[in-house]
């Protein structure tokens, strides 16, 4: 009896995890995708691994004022790139303290840092449930590094 109900609870575990990685790809496949303009990169390598701490231009210009805001709105292009210059359609990013609810780190490969060299954009993925992720680097041209 303990047998199965082992393998019961195994097998459970195993369709749990299962469902939840078909679930994730799905969700990053399907999310909207945009790029961000990068500010000026600072490559660090800890304990952790190698990666790049990334700041984004519009943070400059926003974060610059004295008034605190909740959000910020972008507006994408028709290259997908967004940007403060008004276009039909608007990406809403919410704001925590002062800086963007948005990821500020990119890991990369042991040994790789200087494939990221050229980097101008960081391509972003919006989930459906409004978090963000980084999915890739990009260079000027938007070709992925």
């Amino acid at each position: 009896m303990r047998n199965k109900l082992l393998l019961f609870y195994t097998l459970l575990l195993v369709l749990c995890f299962g469902g939840y990685a078909a679930y994730t790809q799905h969700a990053l496949k399907n999310a909207q995708t945009f790029y961000l303009q990068m500010a000026p990169l600072d490559p660090l390598a800890l304990l952790s691994g190698e990666y790049m701490q990334i700041n984004y231009a519009f943070e400059q210009d926003v974060f610059g004022i004295n008034a605190p805001v909740k959000q910020v709105t972008l507006y994408v292009d028709e290259r997908g790139v967004a940007g403060r210059a008004k276009t039909d359609k608007p990406l809403v990013i919410p704001v925590h303290q002062v800086t963007a609810r948005l990821p500020h780190q990119f890991y990369f490969q042991e040994g790789t840092a200087k494939k990221y060299d050229t980097a101008a954009y960081a391509q972003l993925k919006r989930l459906q449930d409004g978090r963000f992720l980084i999915s890739a680097l990009a260079d000027k041209d938007l070709k992925l590094l």
